[in-house]
């Protein structure tokens, strides 16, 4: 039986449909629980939310992060990932470090707009 998915452009994600998405942009098996969790090797998966999840692949993948405040007091993050072997470079935006670079993470590996299921709606 197929999924019912529904496209999202990834700079919407967030929660779970972003640590589902990191999930598949590292090719990993990933399960949703019913509370709508992601679990990889039945273990939570949260790169969206732990640092200890979305350290190694910022490290890996050169991604770097920047903060301003806007006019309002609020704070606001952005994340940029530049390609050796291409021109140009992916972003991120969002309102924690960890949503800004997980989603330029899924733009450089998936696109700026990808199927998710739709249970994580």
């Amino acid at each position: 039986m197929k999924r019912k998915t529904m496209k999202r452009k990834t700079n919407d994600l967030l929660g779970t449909q972003l640590d589902w998405a990191v999930a598949q942009a590292l090719c990993l098996k990933a399960t949703i629980s019913k509370a709508c969790l992601v679990f990889v090797d039945g273990c939570i998966f949260m790169p969206s939310v732990y640092w200890e999840h979305a350290g190694p692949i910022i490290e890996c993948e050169f991604i770097h992060i920047h903060g301003s405040v806007l006019s309002n007091g609020d704070t606001h993050w952005h994340s940029l990932k530049v390609h050796e072997t291409k021109t140009g470079c992916h972003m991120g935006y969002g309102p924690s470090p960890l949503t800004a670079a997980m989603r330029c993470f899924v733009t450089s590996k998936l696109g700026y707009e990808i199927e998710i299921p739709e249970v994580l709606k």
